[in-house]
């Protein structure tokens, strides 16, 4: 029964029993093929998305091994849209009531792991999550985040190493980031991710195609706020071209292009906004 695979106990701060059950058919029936059938179910979730702990219980049947791939999924795009209505009052999609701050941390506490869950739709699912609570919350809400995502990338995990850099990709690719994001993201990550490009033999193409999706959002940030290169980026510049080279060199596998491009774009801003 999938809702006894899902279900948990309620505690403090959570819905209650017969709610978390409600939600789970709910979930289950928006995928009725009767239109009145999934619109009565999509009135039921925004109903119980009124109720303290909504957030923690998806976010507990998206991190839910044991629960169908398809209900996770679903739970993790539900969760997306509770966070962007409901997370900030200041969001202009804001809805009330907003989440305490109670189940703000106990959803974010829930949501970190499942960057290492086998599937990788799961991973992404928490990844968006992950990003859009950090653009709220990063850096002054939620100390450590950008330094747990680093750490990642190089587990011995393969898993969380997928999901490390899909975080950091979806985050950097924010187009509502600001020069409060961008400075500490540049100063705390740049270091570590040109590491990791360095040492792009050991990592799956895809791993280097995303975090140089990230160093060139980095560097795209920095041609916005200033004409003049960053001297941590300065400084790198020789052991970044020299990667540049290298990749672009790199035969391609399966048609995964996406190193390639984004090392074009990063030569492309440099040459086009610090050629000084």
């Amino acid at each position: 029964c999938i809702r006894d695979r899902v279900s948990t106990q309620s505690t403090g701060g959570r819905l209650k029993l017969m709610s978390h059950v409600i939600l789970v058919e709910a979930l289950q029936r928006t995928l009725e093929h009767d239109a009145s059938v999934r619109g009565q179910a999509e009135e039921t979730l925004n109903a119980l998305a009124l109720e303290q702990g909504f957030g923690i219980v998806l976010a507990e049947i998206l991190g839910n091994v044991q629960a169908p791939l398809h209900l996770r999924q679903l739970a993790g795009l539900v969760l997306k849209k509770y966070v962007r209505e409901h997370w900030e009052e200041n969001s202009n999609y804001f809805k009330p009531p907003q989440i305490k701050e109670e189940d703000k941390q106990k959803i974010k506490v829930l949501l970190l792991p499942v960057l290492s869950d086998p599937e990788s739709k799961i991973r992404t699912a928490a990844a968006m999550a992950i990003a859009s609570i950090a653009f709220w919350d990063w850096p002054s809400k939620w100390n450590g985040l950008l330094e747990y995502l680093l750490s990642c990338l190089v587990s011995n995990d393969r898993n969380q190493i997928f999901g490390g850099a899909r975080c950091l990709d979806i985050f950097a690719s924010g187009g509502d980031l600001t020069d409060q994001h961008f400075r500490p993201f540049l100063e705390i990550s740049y270091p570590k991710l040109l590491s990791v490009l360095s040492n792009y033999p050991n990592y799956p193409s895809v791993v280097i195609g995303q975090i140089a999706a990230v160093v060139y959002n980095l560097i795209r940030w920095a041609s916005v706020v200033s004409s003049e290169l960053p001297k941590l980026i300065l400084e790198s510049l020789p052991t970044l071209i020299g990667l540049i080279h290298a990749f672009l060199k790199v035969s391609v596998n399966n048609g995964d292009y996406e190193t390639q491009i984004y090392s074009l774009q990063i030569l492309d801003v440099l040459s086009t906004s610090f050629s000084k």
